[in-house]
């Protein structure tokens, strides 16, 4: 210790240290809501929003599903030491599909336990999860029938979709689900039920908080 540091230590004046550092914060909440609504402080919120990066969600951009299936696939099979499965067309058709309310976390659950789970080169509609295996049904490309041939479409399996996403879309808050659905409040609890969408519901509920 110098003689001049001694001096400071001594008379009460020690030095003090300056340290520079970027704050960054991310949120799935429109912060600018939050405070109007009286949630977050608003003080706080001027301090913090210097510059705003709005990330789109995984539903927003069907177009980067299957590279990034394919980063997932390559990172698990390197970090697992398994090989490089190859994901079939319809399995891409329904990851395209799905809502992901769960955004990129979820799909990336979702291709590692894909991968893991077959002793194959090639991941198929079979192992897609509960809540997305009626998506893979279909194949990516359909033929064209005429219309006598053409048959009536799935109406269980469209109201399903259109259910799920719904719920992504508004994060589980069903009393929206029903109002952007223009259906009665009480009718996204039977079909939750009637489709099996409770898993769905409690992934886009954890990804609201």
């Amino acid at each position: 210790m110098s003689s001049k540091e001694e001096n400071c230590i001594r008379s009460g004046r020690a030095s003090r240290a300056t340290f520079s550092f970027t704050l960054i914060a991310a949120t799935n909440r429109d912060l600018r809501a939050e405070v109007a609504a009286g949630r977050f402080r608003q003080d706080l919120f001027y301090r913090v929003s210097v510059t705003t990066l709005r990330i789109p969600a995984l539903r927003e951009r069907k177009e980067d599903i299957a590279e990034l299936v394919e980063h997932f696939n390559r990172e698990v099979s390197h970090r697992q030491s398994v090989s490089v499965k190859r994901f079939e067309a319809n399995v891409i058709d329904a990851f395209e599909r799905y809502a992901w309310p769960g955004n990129v976390r979820e799909m990336r659950n979702v291709v590692e336990d894909m991968v893991m789970s077959t002793d194959d080169d090639t991941v198929t509609a079979a192992q897609l999860p509960e809540e997305m295996a009626f998506l893979g049904a279909g194949a990516r490309h359909t033929p064209h029938v005429s219309a006598e041939s053409a048959t009536v479409p799935d109406l269980d399996a469209v109201e399903r979709d259109a259910i799920s996403t719904a719920i992504a879309r508004r994060q589980g808050n069903l009393t929206r689900v029903a109002k952007e659905l223009r259906i009665s409040k009480s009718t996204p609890y039977l079909k939750i039920d009637k489709y099996g969408l409770n898993t769905t519901l409690r992934q886009a509920r954890q990804q609201d908080r």
